[in-house]
């Protein structure tokens, strides 16, 4: 059994972990959700011809949003087992001390 002071040291550490992993998954959030608006705001309604001449006129801000949409959907703990998350727990236990 681990001491009061380690047991203390764990739970501060599983706290910063849990504080970091909830960041990150708002931030995922709200960069889906302001993609979502950039991506339909360029979209929106019309014929092709005219959602085309919109996303030629704004090309950057739509590869941007979409680019941003796919990372977060790879990332997303939701899509089961993550390709982002698979991959860096593959790194991470190569990397880790035996």
């Amino acid at each position: 059994m681990g001491s009061a002071n380690e047991d203390a040291e764990v739970n501060q550490a599983q706290r910063t972990y849990a504080r970091l992993a909830g960041l990150l998954l708002l931030a995922a959030i709200i960069l889906a959700l302001g993609s979502g608006v950039v991506l339909s705001k360029i979209a929106g309604n019309g014929s092709f011809a005219e959602t085309a001449a919109r996303i030629a006129a704004s090309e950057r801000s739509y590869r941007v949003a979409l680019s941003c949409v796919v990372i977060v959907t790879l990332g997303s703990p939701s899509t089961g087992r993550s390709p982002v998350a698979v991959s860096a727990f593959r790194i991470q236990s190569r990397l880790a001390p035996t």
